[in-house]
């Protein structure tokens, strides 16, 4: 049986969307560091797509010049390979 359907969404949500691209919202930035150093890795991983042209090559760098410039330092030795293999499995709606 199940639940029955309605006319109406089962739930509302209102959900504000922060951006935490590079230089915007310097205010949480500033309170959270892990936020600011992922900001700043997505940033130079976008720097790198248009040198490189290619997505893999361009996280690869990013990775390799994050480790070099301690952003996200700890978490990317750690978790290099999870980031690294997620450019392998990147969803339909990405492509």
């Amino acid at each position: 049986m199940g639940i029955e359907e309605k006319d109406f969404p089962a739930l509302e949500l209102i959900v504000k969307v922060i951006n935490i691209n590079e230089g915007r919202n310097k205010g949480i930035a500033n309170r959270c560091k892990k936020l600011a150093e992922y900001s700043a890795f997505v940033a130079k991983a976008r720097v790198f797509l248009k040198e490189f042209g290619s997505r893999e090559e361009a996280v690869k760098e990013a990775v390799k010049y994050c480790e070099k410039h301690d952003i996200l330092k700890e978490f990317l030795k750690l978790h290099a390979g999870e980031v690294l293999s997620m450019l392998y499995t990147k969803s339909p709606a990405s492509t």
